[in-house]
């Protein structure tokens, strides 16, 4: 049985799933912008619980983790991964991350190695020193009336209908297709009426102007963790070269391109999620 239930912190609430009664934890880390533990997790959790305890919970300013009125970069995050391992009694676990949240469990693995077991990162966000149009996206995340732009674009229903369609990989059959749009616009529309932007603080600390202010590359050959790094085959915004390069800089790393899947391979392909991080995990015993 999956529940849903909110842990409270100094810095705010943090909602999260939870099912599982025995084996080893896992934490799994959705990403940003729309995206909330339900969304990118929720077919997940029952199969995965069957033999892990699981633990999703939503970033800071996603889902019910809120209200948030502190920071929430990458630093607040990977600090409140491990927050979150200490409230649930967790020495360690397995951390499983989707485009921001596989940058932050890479960060949380590099700066505690012995909190970490295995690391999956799914489209991994921090692998690279610059991304394409790297200015243009730069300005965009620092103009205050275009983040409110989109935010309202988004809490459209109808618009981000035709939106998703075109991201995700399959579009409209995409399983649970209506499904994703409904929590997107709920998001969105939590989102504009809290005043915040539909795009994170991660996303605008880790760009500078020429380069990548987040780049995790130099730190990969310290990671000691288990790796598997995974990547749609139809992902336009995170291109192969970065992830599956990073192979060659982790010590124990292995790297598997989803065909049919696009940036947010969870949705675009469960049941091949559910298999490689079932496969993956298992190995560990």
């Amino acid at each position: 049985m999956v529940i849903s239930a909110t842990l409270d912190l100094p810095e705010g609430p943090v909602g999260y799933l939870r099912a599982g009664d025995a084996g080893p934890a896992v934490v799994l880390l959705h990403g940003a912008a729309l995206d909330t533990a339900e969304l990118c997790w929720g077919p997940l959790v029952p199969p995965l619980a069957e033999h892990f305890r699981v633990y999703a919970p939503d970033w800071p300013r996603h889902g019910r983790s809120r209200p948030w009125p502190g920071p929430a970069g990458i630093d607040a995050l990977r600090r409140l991964v491990v927050a979150l391992l200490d409230a649930w009694g967790l020495d360690r676990a397995h951390l499983v991350g989707l485009s921001m949240g596989g940058g932050v469990a890479t960060a949380v693995a590099l700066d505690h190695p012995g909190r970490v077991d295995r690391l999956v990162a799914i489209a991994p966000g921090g692998y690279e020193s610059r991304r394409p149009a790297q200015l243009l996206t730069y300005g965009f995340l620092r103009s205050d009336r275009l983040q409110r732009w989109a935010t309202r674009y988004y809490a459209d229903e109808a618009r981000l209908r035709r939106s998703l369609a075109r991201t995700l990989a399959a579009g409209r059959a995409t399983p649970r297709f209506d499904e994703i749009v409904r929590l997107s616009a709920a998001e969105a529309r939590a989102a504009l009426a809290a005043g915040e932007h539909v795009l994170d603080d991660f996303q605008r600390e880790s760009y500078g102007p020429r380069r990548m202010r987040t780049d995790l590359r130099p730190r990969l050959p310290d990671l000691r963790a288990r790796t598997l790094l995974v990547r749609g085959a139809q992902d336009r915004l995170v291109p192969r070269g970065p992830i599956a390069g990073a192979t060659a800089l982790i010590a124990d790393a292995r790297y598997v391109e989803v065909p049919g899947a696009a940036h947010v391979v969870p949705a675009d392909r469960p049941d091949a999620v559910l298999d490689l991080v079932r496969g993956f995990l298992a190995e560990a015993g």
